[in-house]
């Protein structure tokens, strides 16, 4: 006998179930598409309505302009310090910024909104520079001529994050022109203990010396950095013993040079601080006619307290005096140096050496 075979039915609350499974589904489906709809809206700061990007172009022009200097390559790429011997260098920097890296965040449009946030990383590369290296080290000076650079440009690009020119003051850009602290920027690249061999005639005086490796540069650089060789005295003589000491020791860690030639070495820094103030007294003195006038204008890289004191001791019928007497001296000058940053000992060398 055949068994009848029964027809399932369909359930009723099967097909609600089903029915709800389905719209679950769909409704996870929907959380999912607005999940990945709002990570969608998640944009770079380039991509935010409220980035200025033609600020940002602006100030990428001033880094890419600064960068551009001789002066500013130490500060253009990220310290090494396992190559410049610094071990602690990130013991004591929190954040390191270089010009390389903010030119980098400024291209790739990932992390700067406006002027602001470019300005604020760029003055760690100051602050970080003074925070680690000890008075007199030449980076620093470097650093303050590179600042200057920068607030100069910055303002000229109408982004005014920095220090504004005050009533009286006179541009950077409109005062006598100064090469700056270019010619031994490759010294800053010596390793510890790394140090030039200097060649000498038979008079004492240097001979062949290396392109961005001069000695008589250095020294020059030395005696501008008021760390080193005080300002506030009336001429090289008044200079304390201890600090032309410790000059001396600053070249001996970058030259290697025998006792023997100390008095050629101190004799020529005697005399690029006196060329050092006639320029100051010159250029940022002599111009103007009362004493009010000349504390607005102070020198780059002069503190306001030494060019008070200078300003003060060149009004003195001393000073003037002495004035007087360089002047009447410096007029009997007949033959000028005419042969660029090379010495006539050096040329004298050179022309020896041409004829062999």
């Amino acid at each position: 006998m055949k068994r009848k075979r029964s027809r399932e039915r369909k359930n009723p609350v099967n097909a609600s179930t089903i029915g709800g499974d389905a719209n679950r589904t769909s409704d996870a489906s929907l959380k999912d598409n607005e999940k990945t709809a709002h990570v969608e809206t998640i944009m770079l700061p380039h991509q935010d309505p409220q980035c200025r990007k033609e600020e940002l172009n602006v100030a990428l022009g001033v880094v890419k302009k600064v960068m551009s200097m001789e002066v500013a390559e130490p500060f253009n790429v990220p310290v090494n310090p396992i190559m410049l011997g610094i071990t602690d260098y990130f013991d004591v920097i929190d954040t390191p910024m270089d010009f390389g890296t903010i030119q980098r965040n400024l291209e790739n449009g990932a992390k700067y909104m406006n002027a602001d946030d470019v300005f604020s990383d760029v003055q760690y590369i100051w602050k970080n520079c003074y925070k680690y290296n000890k008075p007199g080290n030449p980076i620093l000076e470097l650093v303050d001529q590179v600042k200057e650079k920068f607030t100069m440009f910055w303002n000229a690009a109408g982004l005014y994050g920095g220090e504004k020119q005050t009533k009286g003051q006179v541009s950077s850009s409109t005062r006598m022109g100064t090469r700056g602290p270019t010619g031994y920027t490759r010294l800053l690249g010596l390793r510890p203990g790394e140090r030039i061999v200097t060649k000498w005639n038979e008079n004492g005086e240097v001979i062949q010396q290396e392109r961005g490796k001069r000695l008589t540069s250095y020294l020059g650089m030395l005696v501008r950095c008021q760390r080193n060789a005080l300002l506030q005295v009336k001429d090289w003589s008044k200079v304390p013993d201890e600090a032309k000491e410790k000059l001396w020791g600053l070249v001996l860690e970058k030259f290697d040079i025998d006792d023997e030639h100390k008095d050629f070495v101190m004799n020529s820094m005697g005399n690029k601080y006196r060329s050092y103030k006639c320029n100051l007294k010159v250029k940022y003195y002599d111009p103007y006619g009362t004493d009010e006038e000349r504390l607005l204008n102070c020198p780059p890289n002069v503190p306001q307290d030494d060019w008070r004191w200078l300003v003060h001791y060149w009004v003195t019928p001393e000073a003037q005096a002495r004035s007087k007497i360089n002047k009447a001296n410096r007029s009997k000058y007949v033959l000028r140096h005419t042969s660029g940053s090379k010495s006539h000992a050096e040329i004298q060398y050179e022309q020896v050496a041409d004829l062999i």
